[in-house]
């Protein structure tokens, strides 16, 4: 996993958000990351991913933006995995779902409390979003 350079306050954000996320998603561990584990977590094989910190997405206006449990994200569909990145935070956060872990959504929602506590909601949500807490 890559780890960009933060600045000031997404590091900080990043670094809360990390102390949040849970030991194991369900009966896969969170397993140590090369690159930046103050932003980047890991879990199971092959890896569902977080990245806190990255670019923010594009987000068209007709776009679907499902809310789990409070958190508004974009879901991008690849050919081995799923990307969710939150559109409602200050900071994004991108979960990846390999296409084994299946639905992926189920598996992102394990990070939406600690990303509800830790990451603050933005004032510039998409008008797709729910106004959540």
């Amino acid at each position: 996993m890559g780890a960009p350079p933060l600045a000031e306050h997404p590091a900080t954000v990043c670094r809360a958000l990390l102390s949040r996320v849970p030991a194991a998603l369900r009966d896969r561990p969170r397993r140590p990351v090369t690159a930046g584990p103050e932003q980047n977590a890991a879990y199971g094989e092959p890896a569902i991913t977080l990245a806190c910190g990255g670019p923010r997405p594009s987000v068209d206006p007709t776009a679907f933006l499902p809310s789990l449990s409070g958190v508004c994200w974009l879901a991008v569909q690849g050919s081995t995995a799923s990307t969710w990145t939150t559109v409602d935070r200050e900071v994004p956060v991108t979960v990846t779902v390999p296409k084994t872990y299946d639905p992926p959504g189920q598996w992102v929602i394990e990070f939406s409390a600690a990303i509800g506590t830790a990451v603050p909601v933005s004032a510039a949500r998409p008008s797709g979003c729910a106004a959540s807490s």
